[in-house]
């Protein structure tokens, strides 16, 4: 899960604007200082410690002043926050205007540096949690009923159209990830997981199937005259499972 998280930031960072200065918070790795981030000041980039979870902490009480980040990143770190809708908001808070919000948390990863978790992240409680963002793409990989991995991309006001471009190039990559993640099973898996679909449940057996399946909900506040628009730019032709959400 750990590699499946980096590239899913790795699609985001090529598909949507991100500028820096850029902080990250997280207990498994830090990309803030390395060459994915062209032209961002490492000196900036304050990341949480990745093993100590006294740092976790401070995403309750960010050191930082207001509208200081032009992009921030919390991988795998939320879970382990006592109140994530504080977290969110000292992110949110820290994040300058038309600054861009990754929040991503693998369910299955081992909790790190012996920490505990508080909660387990769901699409709706990451959608509820980024609500206040102008636009959002809120995603989940895995079974509708128990997804390993959830995520959510936000653009704080105001929105640009940057953010609406993004969302088919960053649909695309992410699921070409996935089918090539899906596709690396060895022969001794594959046979391992076909001998257990003979002994498993109907519901497991779909849970072997939408392992690698992501779905999407997309909001985004528009007009009537940007929806054919949107519709045109933000989704693909094929199908993806994608929800898009339009408000007024």
């Amino acid at each position: 899960m750990k590699n499946l998280t980096a590239r899913l930031i790795d699609c985001a960072a090529e598909s949507f604007p991100m500028r820096g200065p850029i902080y990250e918070f997280g207990f498994l790795s830090v990309h803030a200082a390395s060459p994915r981030w062209p032209g961002n000041d490492p000196e900036a980039a304050q990341p949480a410690a990745p093993t100590r979870i006294d740092r976790l902490e401070d995403l309750d009480r960010l050191p930082f002043a207001d509208a200081t980040a032009s992009t921030v990143i919390c991988e795998n770190a939320l879970q382990y926050a006592f109140e994530p809708h504080r977290a969110i908001a000292e992110m949110t808070r820290i994040l300058a205007p038309g600054g861009l919000l990754l929040v991503v948390s693998s369910i299955l990863e081992p909790t790190a540096g012996g920490g505990s978790r508080y909660w387990t992240p769901s699409p709706s409680a990451i959608g509820r949690l980024l609500s206040r963002l102008d636009g959002t793409l809120i995603g989940w990989i895995g079974p509708d009923a128990a997804p390993h991995t959830v995520f959510g991309i936000g653009c704080k006001a105001p929105l640009g159209s940057q953010f609406a471009r993004g969302v088919q190039p960053f649909l695309g990559r992410l699921d070409r990830v996935l089918a090539k993640t899906a596709s690396q099973w060895g022969p001794l898996q594959s046979l391992k997981r076909r001998l257990l679909e003979w002994i498993c449940t109907p519901h497991q057996r779909r849970g072997w199937r939408d392992y690698y399946r992501a779905q999407y909900a997309l909001h985004l506040p528009i007009d009537e005259q940007s929806r054919p628009a949107l519709l045109e730019s933000c989704l693909p032709q094929a199908k993806t499972g994608t929800r898009l959400d339009l408000g007024e």
